[in-house]
């Protein structure tokens, strides 16, 4: 996959004067002017853990709500939204890799990974065959098992929990794939397996991937990084 790859120029995501601040905090976390994101880019997101990360994602998917300013999506103005619409949406439109991975403990592993489609009736029509099989094929290319795709979620071992999550967030085409430190627990052939699944389907589907990593030796992989701090007057806290 090269970083060199034609991006879509008009904005999927749209940051301006953004504020974000805690409830009892005594300052923000997040202070971002700008930041703009191309349809089909391959973002990667760096820095310190502290600086807010995690808490910028939030904001992409609207998880959380910004205090101040304007936080667009997908032509989306998220700020405007209620909980429960932003919860439609982010279904609908987002497939998101958490750094807890999030998995429904007591599913199979094939229940974890369909399980977007069962939420959500747009990335279950982007399917071109039944989500059982979108989903054995996505499991197969991360490499687990067989044996394992009707076992419960939590028999499997960490770094294959990380791969399933990779494995439901791809699954029906999302517009904007968003991943927080989603390599942490995979080995190096492993890591580079996962990448090469993330970028394909990426391009596949021309999502938006953002990626947050404090590995660096990833960054080149992508088609551009942003230095976190360098954003967030706040100095940020996660």
């Amino acid at each position: 996959m090269s970083v060199e790859q034609t991006v879509n120029s008009s904005p999927v995501i749209e940051l301006n004067s953004v504020h974000f601040q805690w409830p009892k905090a005594s300052r923000n976390t997040l202070e971002i002017e700008t930041l703009s994101v191309a349809a089909g880019e391959h973002l990667f997101i760096k820095g310190p853990s502290g600086c807010g990360k995690s808490t910028l994602l939030g904001l992409l998917t609207g998880i959380t709500q910004a205090t101040q300013g304007t936080v667009n999506v997908l032509q989306q103005e998220l700020t405007q939204l209620r909980a429960s619409q932003r919860d439609k949406f982010r279904a609908d439109n987002i497939g998101y890799i958490f750094q807890q991975f999030n998995l429904q403990p007591y599913l199979s592993v094939i229940e974890n990974v369909t399980l977007p489609c069962q939420l959500s009736s747009q990335r279950k029509a982007r399917l071109k065959q039944s989500p059982e099989r979108s989903a054995y094929q996505l499991l197969s290319r991360l490499k687990i098992p067989e044996s394992l795709l009707n076992k419960p979620v939590i028999e499997l071992s960490i770094g294959q929990q990380q791969r399933v999550a990779a494995a439901r967030a791809v699954i029906g085409e999302p517009s904007l794939i968003i991943a927080d430190e989603p390599t942490s627990a995979l080995d190096f052939d492993t890591r580079s397996t996962f990448i090469d699944l993330l970028l394909d389907e990426s391009d596949r589907a021309n999502s938006t991937l953002i990626f947050v990593s404090h590995d660096p030796t990833l960054e080149k992989r992508f088609n551009r990084s942003v230095y976190l701090p360098d954003l967030n007057r706040a100095g940020g806290t996660q």
